[in-house]
């Protein structure tokens, strides 16, 4: 006997059959209970799904030239209740114009990869399709666009006067007269070291318009008072955070007053976190930042957002390594 099923939709199927011969016996083949193990299924797959999504997203920006592009097909395994059939293979993937296909890497035919390097600044586009356990293909090619550009500097908010800042990652060049132009309105910049009880202090040469003094590099690791006579904002050029073989920045801080930066791993994607998460286990006793417009001391509590570009003062009662 034959069964022939037309039209079917998309899913997993339990087929249960009962014969009999001419003298009343009767045999059942399958179960009701699809979970059987001797339950006889069958899955219809009708087409390939669109992919969940890919890295970078398309018309996305991406701040490297060797950027990753991933494509995560995870869709496919979610047609229907019970689906199994899960992996997709690539049957096209162009950059540029460039068949790159063999070069794609995969460990499950779900998530793909591609290792680009030395690309221009500037749009890319990737062309691909696949085809899935059941031969279905996409109708149409996915063109997925992304720009290389060149990741922006980092902007330090000044008001005239006295602020107290941070910078959320250590800078390309760390040399205070690399990080701060000889044109820029900035005339002091003062950084308290806990450790040793001292200020650091980079003042201008009335004849070279240069810093010199006792502080001569600007990282991540200071909280600075700075002293400008306007509104210019600080551009800081940050680098890129190593990674092979890179610990994450740790603050040692003093008992006493500190005053600490707001550090980031990413300091273009910071999370969304607290004072309160960001000392957790300082037990911190009072933190405070600066207001230039107010010329006051602004207390903060535990509860109150993390920003970057702020400078801390923090009162903790003990030596303490702060992990940000």
């Amino acid at each position: 006997y034959r069964l022939t099923y037309t039209n079917a939709v998309g899913a997993r199927y339990n087929v249960q059959v009962t014969a009999q011969d001419a003298a009343g016996n009767a045999r059942t083949a399958g179960k009701a209970d699809a979970t059987a193990t001797t339950a006889v299924l069958f899955q219809v797959d009708g087409g390939l799904l669109a992919v969940t999504s890919t890295t970078p997203a398309n018309n996305g920006e991406v701040f490297t030239t060797s950027p990753f592009f991933s494509i995560d097909w995870t869709s496919e395994g979610a047609e229907y209740t019970g689906d199994t059939r899960k992996k997709v293979t690539l049957s096209k993937l162009t950059l540029d114009g460039i068949d790159v296909l063999t070069t794609v890497g995969t460990s499950d035919n779900v998530v793909f990869s591609l290792a680009t390097s030395g690309l221009a600044l500037g749009a890319h586009k990737v062309v691909f399709n696949g085809a899935d356990e059941a031969g279905n293909v996409l109708a149409a090619d996915v063109t997925i666009t992304f720009t290389v550009k060149v990741r922006p500097a980092f902007d330090v908010t000044l008001n005239p006067g006295w602020n107290l800042v941070s910078i959320p990652s250590d800078p390309v060049d760390p040399a205070i007269n690399s990080v701060i132009s000889a044109t820029h309105p900035i005339t002091t910049v003062l950084a308290y070291d806990a450790a040793t009880n001292t200020w650091l202090v980079a003042t201008r040469n009335a004849t070279t318009g240069l810093f010199t003094g006792t502080l001569t590099s600007i990282t991540a690791k200071w909280a600075l008072w700075v002293n400008t006579t306007s509104f210019q904002k600080l551009s800081v050029t940050l680098a890129p955070r190593s990674i092979g073989g890179a610990l994450p920045p740790t603050l040692k801080l003093k008992g006493g007053w500190n005053l600490v930066p707001a550090v980031f791993l990413d300091p273009y994607a910071p999370p969304a976190t607290t004072l309160g998460g960001y000392l957790a286990g300082t037990s911190f006793v009072r933190i405070y930042t600066y207001s230039t417009t107010s010329d006051a001391f602004v207390q903060k509590v535990s509860g109150d957002s993390l920003t970057a570009g702020v400078g801390y003062m923090v009162f903790v009662p003990k030596d303490i390594d702060l992990a940000p």
